[in-house]
């Protein structure tokens, strides 16, 4: 016999998923990830563990898929940064100190390109 809150959870699935109240007890649920979203019978995917490995995998090998953060953001076929986290973070704090970067919430809101820095803050009338 299911328990009360997997069949709460499931009408909650079934309601979301547009079926009605008379049948909403019927369905079951089915592992994370299993299951199409605007369905609510769920089915169980065919794709194993180890294929989505081996394919992952092979988008790799073929510069698909990178580490987050490296590559130029506009490009499609991104390659590994040259750049090492030291020089990142020294080109970060020379452009913070030049008044390139200011920090989240004191720039001014409609400004495309940020000028403003906390040295040359306005003084409130």
């Amino acid at each position: 016999m299911k328990s009360n809150k997997t069949l709460l959870a499931a009408t909650a699935i079934a309601l979301l998923n547009g079926a009605s109240l008379a049948n909403a007890g019927t369905y079951s649920l089915a592992p994370a990830g299993q299951g199409p979203i605007d369905n609510p019978v769920a089915q169980t995917s065919s794709v194993s563990r180890e294929q989505v490995r081996s394919q992952i995998a092979q988008a790799r090998v073929r510069g698909e898929l990178i580490p987050a953060g490296q590559g130029p953001v506009g490009n499609l076929r991104s390659s590994a940064s040259v750049l090492a986290r030291a020089d990142v973070k020294t080109q970060t704090l020379q452009a913070r100190n030049a008044g390139a970067l200011v920090p989240a919430g004191e720039g001014p809101v409609d400004a495309i390109t940020a000028t403003y820095h906390r040295a040359n803050a306005p003084v409130a009338d």
